[in-house]
């Protein structure tokens, strides 16, 4: 009611002829202004307004009973001085659902402008196609904020009465500029191109700008990791307090932290102490969990009713080694932290064992199946990649298992560098070159008779022009105890890299006794040929009469580590002469097998020498040196005693190895 005051401009006397008062309705767009909403708890507000969009749960009410450890998060979100929530959680831990339910909060308590960031534009267009619209228009109390108009609800946007919310994707540098944002959610921020742009700094780096018109804004980063260098995981290190979720046995009530190891993850074994198959464990629900403290076994029904009775605690143990380390002290729980210290940025880990969703025979499965021996490696290495992120919900990092130096020198005898083994032992040398811009390094290896030949190093070193490795390889004499000359059958050189075309010239000159080569990580065979066509890098025709050798670099690997591993004096190893230092040893370590099969080099130490000896391998397989019958009518103990050496090189005189 509004009433009129008395008193009427002049020529309007009749006062009699007007209205007391002027009745009227308040729209109801101005009384869903106006209306002063009583405050309440994102945990508190979800299960009543809040309605699951897509997935098993589709149309019901928000239950804690799924996913009791994001109530603790959402609290914490709408925190005033909290600016930064981070949530690395394995996939199907609630990470979309947490974010969608706090934005759809702040849209009726504390309404802003909203963003969201997804890898591709496919996934963020499905996210407001199936989760962000329908997520209003099913719950009642939302509902009411929808405008009604069509250009307000588009694949990338939706406005409503109070705030609008769009969309963006990594690499869409104009979607993310020249816009305000008070709410900002960074999905999957693993999967995002780091640089979009020369021109630009990063996606994450580039959205989060986009917040600092607004002193209150919320940026929440969620993802599953990656490495450790990935967005995530460093967002958790810039953290101020970093909280893992501790359940409570519900037969001891004492609070625990869950983590995994086969202590604690339990499943069936036969007889003979393996475990029983790893699909049978996963279709039959077979693994438990045992309590740290009482010893129960829990089944999934019983985890739920752990976990809906736990607590986010502050992590107490190194970051970097096992956040879940069951042994950790009980670090503060997240509410004291966030009265006592009111952080700016918050962050949660949360592995996929806490999830509704997944059960403990599924992650028993995803282990086991890391560890089958029946798996090629590569699937064996995608396995173990998959129980960390995806399980575990920490980054990968490659297990380095290097042998030590130690070992290498062990394998060393009382001979000088340069000394031939006697007594009928040799089949021939050979040798392995790889070259470097500066020069080469070398290997001399001489190959013993039979299946399980053995190798025995005989010189290395570093020369530093073409003419200085001629004369080690063809030149210099190589001698046993009783005088015998031996002298180099084949050498392979590496001829990748920058010299390539002096490299091909050189072994050209010494057609017969020196191959060029490309290592190869895969190949049919152990080794394969390649003409050369043309000089590199130009359309002018190589001489006819060369050929290169492509090198199954896993094969020769994997030879290399076997021969290694022989000790010496057994057959099928590898005696090293007594002048070999700690850099030779130390470079024949600077290699590891990752779980894919593959040979990485650790970090940057130098494996010059370790090519070297797989190269010398190689030329032996290509001589045959293996199957060479043992000489039984030489007296001198030696080799048969004739010059290998034939007139046409200008090295050595030798005869090409095709026939040319």
């Amino acid at each position: 009611m509004v009433r009129i005051p008395s008193g009427l401009p002049s020529g309007l006397e009749d006062e009699a002829a007007w209205p007391r008062a002027y009745r009227f309705r308040w729209s109801v767009a101005e009384r869903t202004v106006w209306r002063r909403r009583k405050w309440m708890e994102p945990s508190k507000w979800a299960p009543r307004h809040m309605v699951i969009p897509t997935g098993p749960f589709e149309g019901a009410r928000y239950s804690h009973d799924v996913s009791p450890h994001l109530a603790g998060i959402m609290d914490a979100a709408v925190q005033s001085y909290v600016r930064e929530i981070v949530l690395c959680a394995a996939p199907q831990t609630g990470k979309t659902t947490l974010a969608l339910t706090v934005f759809a909060w702040f849209s009726i308590y504390d309404p802003g402008p909203a963003l969201s960031v997804y890898p591709n534009e496919a996934t963020g267009a499905e996210n407001m196609r199936e989760r962000i619209q329908p997520s209003y228009r099913q719950s009642p109390q939302l509902r009411s904020l929808i405008t009604g108009r069509r250009e307000d609800e588009g694949k990338r946007l939706l406005r409503l009465r109070t705030m609008y919310h769009r969309i963006a994707w990594a690499g869409s540098l104009s979607a993310l500029a020249n816009r305000s944002i008070k709410l900002l959610n960074l999905d999957e921020v693993d999967k995002y191109d780091d640089r979009p742009s020369k021109e630009e700094t990063g996606t994450v780096e580039l959205a989060k700008i986009r917040t600092r018109a607004y002193r209150n804004h919320k940026i929440f980063l969620l993802s599953s990791p990656s490495v450790p260098s990935g967005q995530i995981w460093h967002a958790i290190h810039e953290c101020s307090a970093v909280f893992v979720y501790w359940v409570r046995c519900q037969h001891c009530t004492t609070e625990q932290l869950m983590d995994f190891d086969q202590e604690r993850f339990r499943w069936p074994h036969g007889e003979d102490g393996r475990s029983v198959d790893r699909r049978r464990i996963l279709e039959q629900r077979l693994a438990r969990y045992v309590c740290h403290h009482c010893g129960a076994e829990w089944d999934d029904d019983d985890r739920d009713r752990a976990v809906r009775r736990g607590v986010w605690r502050q992590v107490t143990a190194d970051l970097d080694k096992n956040p879940y380390d069951a042994e950790q002290e009980p670090g503060e729980t997240l509410a004291r932290v966030l009265v006592a210290r009111r952080p700016r940025s918050i962050g949660f880990l949360s592995p996929s064992w806490i999830s509704h969703f997944v059960s403990l025979s599924e992650v028993a499965h995803d282990f086991l199946k890391s560890q089958d021996e029946d798996l090629p490696p590569e699937e064996r290495f995608k396995a173990y990649q998959n129980f960390q992120n995806k399980h575990r919900s920490l980054p990968w990092r490659r297990q380095v298992e290097a042998r030590k130096s130690e070992t290498i020198l062990a394998l060393r005898d009382d001979r000088p560098m340069g000394l031939v083994p006697g007594m009928r032992q040799v089949s021939g040398l050979v040798a392995g070159v790889d070259t470097q811009d500066n020069g080469f390094f070398f290997a001399i290896v001489a190959i013993g008779y039979g299946l399980t030949a053995q190798c025995w190093l005989v010189r290395h070193g570093f020369v530093h022009s073409f003419e200085d490795l001629a004369q080690v390889l063809w030149l210099d004499q190589y001698r046993d105890a009783a005088g015998n000359r031996y002298h180099v059958q084949l050498a392979i050189q590496d001829a990748m890299g920058h010299r390539t075309a002096d490299v091909y010239d050189f072994c050209r000159r010494g057609r017969g006794q020196i191959l060029p080569s490309q290592g190869k990580r895969e190949l049919a065979s152990p080794y394969s040929w390649s003409d050369i066509e043309y000089w590199p890098g130009t359309t002018k025709k190589f001489p006819a009469g060369l050929k290169r050798i492509n090198v199954n670099t896993t094969y020769y690997k994997d030879m290399l580590s076997a021969r290694l591993g022989v000790s010496v004096g057994d057959p099928g190893g590898i005696v090293l002469h007594g002048d070999v230092d700690e850099d030779f040893a130390a470079q024949l370590c600077a290699e590891y097998r990752d779980m894919r099969g593959h040979w990485e080099q650790i970090g940057s130490r130098p494996n010059h020498y370790w090519d070297c000896m797989v190269l010398a391998l190689c030329a032996a397989d290509v001589l045959g040196l293996r199957y060479r019958p043992r000489p039984v009518n030489d007296e001198r103990g030696g080799n048969d005693g004739r010059d290998q050496r034939r007139d046409g090189n200008p090295y050595t005189g030798g005869r090409s190895l095709f026939g040319r």
